[in-house]
């Protein structure tokens, strides 16, 4: 099973997406980087052999007018409407709800939040009767954020599933599909690793590869 990486880090220090290659890595998975702000991405024949994507964060904004971005949101979009499992981090949530939404009709989905949040955040998971990345884990977490920009308008027919006392929109999914999108860094451990909900996301989110590896 393939594994798809768009790694969206600017800065030459941070590229290869490490913390994040490194919590989905398992044996019996590929994990593939590529970078979209290289305008490097694989062809569309190389694209359907993977099994998931995986979008990163960025010090760009998701709404900006850069080219590789405009790109990368048509990208990330033929690839929802896929129906493959897709996980978008931090900038990747918000690129995704920028893709569906502009589509859509609905413009500045994204944009400055009125709170910027960075290290330790409280957040709450608001819908645990139908929420599945986060089934198992306590109402209240402590996740690591790193944002100033925020989803001000989920896609129509998604669920919210979590929220912070600054932002609203912490985190969504499809409700039928395998696909997620979170505004913190499931990938890097806060002050307390003992309560870090990251390994837990992500083993939810692998599990169905993890499945397919298995039979």
């Amino acid at each position: 099973m393939k594994i798809l990486v768009l790694d969206n880090n600017v800065k030459p220090e941070f590229w290869g997406a490490r913390d994040l290659v490194a919590a989905l890595r398992r044996p019996g998975l590929e994990i593939h980087t590529r970078r979209p702000a290289a305008l490097d991405y694989p062809s569309a024949a190389a694209a359907a052999t993977f099994d998931a994507l995986v979008v990163s964060g960025s010090l760009t904004r998701a709404d900006a007018k850069d080219d590789w971005v405009i790109r990368e949101t048509n990208w990330v979009l033929a690839w929802l409407d896929s129906g493959k499992p897709f996980l978008g981090v931090c900038f990747g949530h918000q690129l995704m709800c920028r893709a569906l939404q502009e589509r859509a009709g609905v413009r500045e989905a994204v944009g400055p939040a009125a709170t910027a949040e960075h290290g330790d955040t409280k957040i709450q998971v608001t819908d645990r009767s139908r929420t599945r990345l986060f089934r198992g884990l306590p109402e209240m977490l402590v996740v690591q954020s790193a944002h100033q920009d925020e989803v001000r308008t989920p896609p129509s027919g998604w669920l919210v599933t979590a929220r912070s006392d600054a932002c609203a929109v912490q985190a969504i999914e499809h409700p039928e599909r395998w696909q997620f999108g979170v505004q913190f860094h499931p990938e890097r451990a806060g002050s307390k690793p003992s309560n870090d909900p990251g390994p837990s996301i992500f083993k939810t989110f692998l599990n169905p590869l993890l499945s397919k590896v298995a039979s």
